[in-house]
């Protein structure tokens, strides 16, 4: 995964194809790789072949993965049934519920997104009045939430605090993959620029596992920037049609 990070996917994908080899009945390799394809070329075919082969696995990580893939591919009822299998709980403690307010907002269904993220605002909040492990992802998706409902300052506040928990100068592995979430909160919160600060940045540092120029370019979450012309000369930049 290290050499995800590095944007070195070339040499990722021998590895990963190395390690199905030797081991088929994993899950995480062909998860690994599936994101490799979306991130390095956008081959949506590609990744979608390699979520066909990977064994069945009932963990959050693969409905996570399979959710994201027809996200990519912006075919959004197949997304909800794969939602409505899965846990509570996704990666990194995130409720469904948000990716299922998601997946309605995209399609239009504006009262079901609501509800979905009312639901999803619920729970996080409610996980402040414990002791919660990995508080970051706590505020990070409660700025998503937030955002989501159009209560914009509010998800602001929870955004920069996800950021001062878990800074990237902290943690460069999973500081980048919050941070790349933390950017998304920035977008659907309406601060465009402060978003694309974060993108830029992110774009020049070790962060290949969920941000490089082909997921800016397919992934639905960034359809708030895509008329921005700074989000316009990334793509340029990176050479992306």
């Amino acid at each position: 995964m290290t050499l995800v990070f590095m944007r070195r996917y070339d040499e990722a994908k021998q590895y990963l194809e190395k390690s199905i080899e030797l081991v088929p009945d994993q899950e995480f390799a062909y998860r690994a790789l599936a994101a490799v394809y979306w991130a390095d070329e956008g081959n949506l075919e590609q990744a979608r072949s390699t979520l066909e082969t990977m064994p069945r696995c009932e963990n959050p990580f693969s409905f996570q993965g399979w959710a994201l893939q027809y996200l990519l591919e912006r075919d959004y009822p197949p997304a909800l049934e794969v939602l409505a299998a899965a846990p509570n709980e996704l990666a990194w403690r995130e409720p469904k519920a948000l990716w299922e307010g998601l997946a309605y907002q995209l399609m239009g269904d504006f009262d079901r997104a609501e509800g979905a993220f009312e639901r999803g605002k619920i729970e996080l909040t409610r996980r402040f009045e414990s002791e919660i492990a990995d508080p970051w992802w706590t505020h990070c998706h409660l700025a998503l939430a937030l955002a989501r409902l159009g209560l914009n300052e509010a998800a602001l506040r929870e955004a920069r605090r996800a950021e001062e928990l878990l800074p990237l100068s902290k943690d460069a592995v999973f500081g980048s993959i919050l941070a790349v979430r933390v950017a998304e909160a920035y977008s659907a919160a309406g601060d465009h620029d402060t978003a694309l600060d974060r993108i830029e940045h992110l774009l020049s540092i070790p962060a290949g596992i969920r941000m490089s120029p082909s997921m800016l370019k397919l992934d639905p979450r960034w359809d708030p920037l895509r008329d921005h012309p700074r989000f316009q000369a990334l793509l340029e930049k990176y050479e992306v049609e």
